[in-house]
């Protein structure tokens, strides 16, 4: 065995077999909310979504659905990495990576550095009248299915209006989701305004950055409850994964009882049995770092972040993977059991009580001294 595997450790979230079972992610974007979008757009529209950054979204529009328990599963196979912006799961024996980089590939979006704000632009946005009015009037709220619905009896004409209602939209539920009933955002409609400006903005990094801090901040305990909701563009995840192992797609199943919306389609979506049977057998292709067939991320430098330090584990992961050393079980031990995962809950929550108690009450003498006005 190379000896990195002797000097670092690779461990698991949770131990091999003792994975939380029962256990859904639910994903804030609605399945069906892409293909309602699009749907309530003439084709010229269309075209001009097809030619941004935004394009790649009509492809998965035609996706499988994002299925939970598939979600769930590969989220309690994480390995332990101090990475703000990076995650490893293992799956058929290997490890895969999910970073900024495979985000970018398999979803199409501006995933570039942000670019230095201006001083004069921000003073001026200030003193600016609000965008918001001419977009939705004296509304103060617009959930994103009313302006589909504007969209599809064509309430608006402008092609310019409609398409920011669209991208709008797509932010709102697919990109940027953070609850089950989407909302148009009030911030997103005053960047709006300069359309050119609003798509070359990395929306992506955005998502990511969303998504990847609802997954870090779910420990062992937060993975014990029935259902994790995670906020971002969820399905990207699976996506990878798909790019990653492609004997996930030989069979497919019916919606696994995800569906947010009225889904009434065919569409089918991983099967989450099958999943499992081609993890445990171990003997799938697997690709632990997606390649990037059209070149979308042209440097390593455009999808780095400057808050992540270097980190002995990832470097060696990284290392391996390309001199393609032969992974097996044995590679990612550790990993807490269910039982050591509920005990440290009760542990949790036994400290939270003692907090609360702990609080020093307030006596009546405290309460008049408090009360003089020296």
């Amino acid at each position: 065995m190379n000896l990195r595997f002797h000097h670092v450790n690779y461990r698991r979230i949770f131990a091999i077999g003792e994975e939380p079972s029962r256990v859904r992610v639910t994903a804030y974007r609605k399945p069906c909310a892409l293909r309602h979008i699009f749907n309530a757009l003439d084709p010229d529209e269309v075209e001009r979504i097809r030619g941004s950054q935004f394009g790649r979204l009509l492809e998965i529009a035609d996706k499988p659905s994002f299925s939970g328990r598939f979600g769930r599963y590969i989220i309690s196979r994480q390995l332990k990495v101090s990475k703000n912006h990076e995650a490893w799961f293992v799956f058929a024996k290997k490890p895969i990576r999910f970073s900024l980089r495979e985000f970018a590939i398999v979803t199409g979006l501006n995933c570039g550095r942000f670019a230095k704000r201006s001083k004069k632009r921000c003073k001026s946005h200030i003193t600016e009248k609000p965008y918001w009015g001419e977009l939705f009037g004296t509304l103060k709220e617009v959930p994103v299915s009313s302006v589909v619905r504007m969209l599809q009896k064509k309430t608006v004409n402008d092609k310019e209006i409609r398409l920011k209602y669209a991208y709008l939209s797509l932010l709102a539920a697919v990109i940027l989701p953070t609850t089950h009933t989407p909302r148009i955002s009030h911030d997103q409609a005053e960047l709006i305004k300069d359309l050119d400006a609003f798509l070359a903005f990395p929306r992506g990094r955005v998502s990511f950055d969303m998504l990847m801090t609802s997954i870090k901040e779910r420990k062992e305990v937060a993975l014990l409850q029935n259902t994790i909701a995670l906020k971002g563009f969820v399905l990207s995840l699976q996506l990878v994964m798909i790019e990653a192992v492609p004997a996930l797609t030989d069979e497919s199943g019916e919606a696994d009882g995800d569906i947010l919306d009225d889904d009434k389609s065919d569409k089918k979506s991983i099967h989450p049995g099958h999943a499992r049977d081609i993890d445990s057998e171990g003997k799938a292709v697997v690709h632990s770092i997606i390649p990037d067939d059209n070149n979308i991320v042209n440097t390593a430098d455009g999808v780095a972040w400057s808050d992540d330090k270097d980190e002995t584990i990832v470097e060696n992961l990284v290392n391996l993977v390309e001199e393609r050393f032969p992974f097996s079980q044995t590679c990612f031990p550790g990993g807490v059991s269910i039982v050591e995962a509920f005990r440290m809950r009760d542990e949790a929550k036994a400290e939270a009580v003692n907090r609360k108690n702990s609080k020093p009450k307030a006596t009546s003498s405290t309460i008049i001294q408090e009360g003089v006005d020296p």
